[in-house]
């Protein structure tokens, strides 16, 4: 069965990773569902490098898609397709090497109509030939399957996010009546004007004219202070609105899970602090504009009818002429607001990474290679700025004009109006001097489109973050690690996976008792770090169960899991701060003195180090501190023996330490009696030390056993020695 493939039902990718999540949520809107790209990305298990085939069809079929994956060549379109479902997933492989999905939509004699996610292109015609060049052969094919029920999702509205305007009605309201009171005095003193034309002057009524010109002059006072008030609360409201948005996106930032941040990259997370801003922009703009300027245009338009009836009318001809300008830009507005966001968004994490690794990039003497790459985001990205700024300044120009032409015909109509005498000169020059606070409004509201356009697209943008669900923490009784410590820990079956089809764990059955000092060891790439990881609850096992004390980890709260089981990753992280503050982090607080800080620092074998620094503890320590990757590496080993944890997981915590530094710290690690210490370790002396030896090899246990053990079964952990 074939449909036709409506627009409406287009869906733009907002990130360059997006395409995948982008066509299925055209393929779901082509069978009445409206799935936002978030929650798309989350069950095609989407990272920063996209989505594989196999993640739209495991994704397709939770939302219960009959999904059939086939590789195929161009005998596909033979007889138009009639026999095929449409629409389609192609995945393509571009001219500049980047793999990409589109929709098929339709399939006509000569030309494809295909629906491509990147917004610069939208829903296009593709002749067979070129087709052929870029298409992979793989085609996705979906269709409902009898437990198929259309998914509705409205979260994703930008209306959604205006409803905390309501939040602030109050403000609102005052803000309209300050305004509202000042326009009545800007049309009091149009018609002074015309009074002093058409009466106090010819008539000499000077008594009269003084009296209403000191009224005047004391109303004008009154409107510079309204004027304030209304640029006062409308600050107020900028404020109020960048807590309710900006804030809470921060503090979301911060409840999210470990695989949200696996899967993004940091300029595109950053990068939604200023569709943040555009938001609140827009959003105050608008719930002030919309309600500020329909009020005055009903307060001037019903002044200037009063005036010229006939007048009046020919002014409203702005409004549909302006309704069309807007309707001939929409849609390069819309096009030019995403690509201009999602290339500010690239290129900032380009340079976030290359400012990261610029002593690997100058090491291998690649300055000119990273800066042309750069200059090529930053071009794309001017290109798309010039499209938006053109389309504006066009825009702008075709209101220019119009406003001028109308203006011009007010005036031509009024001067024969007022030959004949049906209106004065007086009321001519009146009708003139509202005229300017008529079409202003009317501008000013017409002016939202552009705004509102970019709100939308920065709404939908932040949104991919905001609708990402917080981490889950468990509701279970945690006396049970509060009282007890960790007791055991126990694997049971673990597989786990980043991307369908690509398992890192398989089958781990392990079991770590209370002060075990435990060391697994195995080649980069084997699973050790994700086992770590998913201790401590950053993964969620796709099969079998983590148990701590029996209860499995998925029921305890997180933070209070991480207070008892203390991760320390391998790359450390040291904060903008003192010494004393970075090793206090994650302490007890108020529990700690000085003397446990420096306990913890002499453990990691650090204390001498601080001392020798200029002052002491205090020394302030940022990003780039000076303090070599050994040392940085000390002070987050004391920052977490300072937590107090049961257990505790070293991730090649001693990787940057000399060897005698390194023997010095994990023998003291290995005599404290009661703390449970998991080594992640690459150096097999580490290993040496422990109690027991974990070898992994590709995601699976392999071997387990003391050093002299493992070393007479001459397995992969003697090669490990040997090699």
């Amino acid at each position: 069965m074939q449909r036709m493939f409506k627009k409406k039902n287009y869906v733009q990718q907002l990130d360059e990773s997006d395409c995948g999540a982008a066509v299925l949520a055209m393929v779901l809107k082509n069978y009445q569902s409206d799935v936002s790209i978030v929650k798309i990305r989350n069950f095609a298990q989407t990272d920063s490098d996209g989505t594989t085939a196999l993640g739209l069809v495991k994704a397709g079929e939770h939302f219960n898609l009959k999904t059939i994956a086939i590789k195929a060549d161009m005998s596909l379109f033979d007889n138009m397709g009639r026999d095929l479902q449409l629409p389609f997933i192609a995945h393509l492989d571009r001219n500049d090497g980047t793999l990409h999905y589109v929709v098929v939509s339709e399939i006509h004699k000569k030309y494809l109509l295909v629906a491509d996610p990147d917004p610069s292109v939208k829903v296009t015609r593709v002749n067979y030939s070129d087709f052929k060049k870029e298409w992979t052969g793989v085609a996705i094919f979906m269709a409902p399957n009898p437990e198929y029920h259309p998914v509705k999702d409205d979260k994703d509205s930008l209306l959604n996010t205006a409803s905390l305007l309501l939040k602030q009605r109050k403000i609102i309201i005052e803000i309209v009546l300050t305004t509202f009171i000042c326009t009545l005095i800007t049309i009091s003193g149009a018609f002074f004007l015309q009074n002093l034309v058409d009466i106090y002057v010819p008539v000499d009524m000077v008594n009269t004219l003084n009296a209403v010109a000191l009224g005047l002059a004391i109303a004008y006072v009154f409107h510079g202070i309204f004027t304030y008030m209304q640029g006062y609360l409308s600050v107020i409201l900028g404020q109020r609105l960048s807590i309710d948005i900006l804030v809470s996106y921060i503090k979301h930032l911060f409840e999210l899970p470990m695989s949200f941040f696996g899967t993004r990259k940091i300029g595109e997370i950053t990068s939604r602090l200023t569709d943040a801003n555009n938001i609140i922009q827009t959003l105050a703009e608008t719930a002030i504009s919309t309600l500020l300027n329909i009020g005055t245009i009903l307060f001037v338009g019903i002044a200037l009818s009063s005036i010229s009836f006939k007048l009046f009318l020919i002014s409203l001809i702005t409004i549909p002429v302006y309704g069309i300008i807007i309707a001939l830009f929409l849609k390069k507005f819309d096009q030019t607001n995403n690509e201009r966001m999602e290339q500010g968004a690239l290129l900032s994490s380009s340079l976030i990474e290359d400012v990261r690794g610029i002593e690997s990039i100058k090491a291998l003497g690649i300055e000119n290679q990273r800066y042309s790459h750069i200059d090529r985001r930053f071009v794309k990205g001017l290109k798309a700025n010039y499209k938006y700024n053109i389309a504006a300044v066009l825009q702008g120009a075709f209101k220019d004009v119009a406003q001028l032409v109308i203006t011009l015909m007010i005036l031509y109509m009024g001067a024969r109006m007022a030959i004949r005498g049906s209106i004065s000169i007086g009321q001519l020059i009146a009708f003139n001097a509202l005229l300017g606070y008529l079409m202003s409004p009317i501008e000013e509201i017409i002016g939202l489109q552009s705004g509102l356009q970019t709100a939308k697209i920065a709404n939908k943008r932040l949104n991919q973050v905001l609708l990402v669900p917080e981490e889950k923490s468990g509701e279970i009784d945690t006396t049970i690690i509060n009282d007890e410590g960790i007791e055991k820990i126990h694997f049971k079956s673990v597989s786990f996976e980043y991307k369908y089809g690509q398992p890192v764990l398989k089958d781990i059955n392990l079991e770590i008792k209370k002060g075990e000092k435990i060391a697994i060891v195995g080649l980069s790439g084997s699973g050790k770090t994700t086992l770590a990881k998913m201790l401590v609850g950053f993964y969620q096992a796709n099969e079998g169960q983590i148990e701590v004390n029996g209860v499995d980890i998925k029921l305890i709260n997180k933070k209070i899991l991480r207070k008892r089981i203390a991760y320390l990753p391998q790359t450390p992280y040291i904060f903008s701060g003192s010494v004393l503050d970075n090793i206090l982090l994650g302490s007890a607080e108020g529990n700690t003195s000085i003397s446990d800080v420096v306990s913890a620092a002499k453990l990691a074998g650090i204390h001498r180090d601080i001392e020798a620094l200029p002052d002491g503890y205090s020394t302030n320590l940022s990003e780039d501190s000076g303090l070599s990757g050994g040392q940085m590496q000390r002070i987050a080993m004391a920052r977490t023996l300072l937590t107090g944890a049961s257990a505790m997981i070293f991730d090649e915590s001693t990787s940057n330490l000399d060897v005698l530094t390194e023997k010095s710290i994990v023998d003291k690690l290995i005599k404290l009696p009661e703390q449970t210490i998991i080594f992640i370790a690459h150096r097999l002396e580490v290993a040496k030390k422990a109690d027991r030896i974990i070898v992994m090899d590709h995601g699976k246990i392999v071997e387990m056993g003391t050093h002299t053990e493992l070393m007479k079964n001459k397995g992969s952990y003697y090669s490990l020695w040997e090699g």
